[in-house]
């Protein structure tokens, strides 16, 4: 399953995911990343808007370099794991 920003959600008839690709398109939706890695890309080099929100959301560009870090190791650990395996893992660890 994936999610979508639409700007104009209010005047889609149904939730964006039912919506084909050339109706998403129509409505001016974006898919969103469907993996932590290029969540990761998004914070290091996406939108420059995007990066101080996150900034400011947890009170410096330290934090987020290093949570990106973290996330990236992460990332590595899981990467062709099943979700299955994945929350097992987790679970396991917390």
């Amino acid at each position: 399953m994936f999610f979508n920003l639409c700007p104009h959600f209010a005047c889609i008839p149904r939730h964006a995911a039912t919506l084909s690709e050339e109706e998403r398109e129509e409505a001016g939706c974006t898919r969103l990343p469907t993996n932590l890695a290029t969540v990761l890309d998004l914070f290091e080099t996406g939108d420059p808007e995007f990066a101080a929100a996150f900034d400011e959301a947890v009170g410096c560009t330290t934090l987020r370099q290093a949570y990106i870090a973290v996330k990236r190791s992460e990332a590595a650990v899981f990467e062709g794991k099943s979700l299955e395996e994945e929350a097992l893992m987790l679970h396991a660890r917390f």
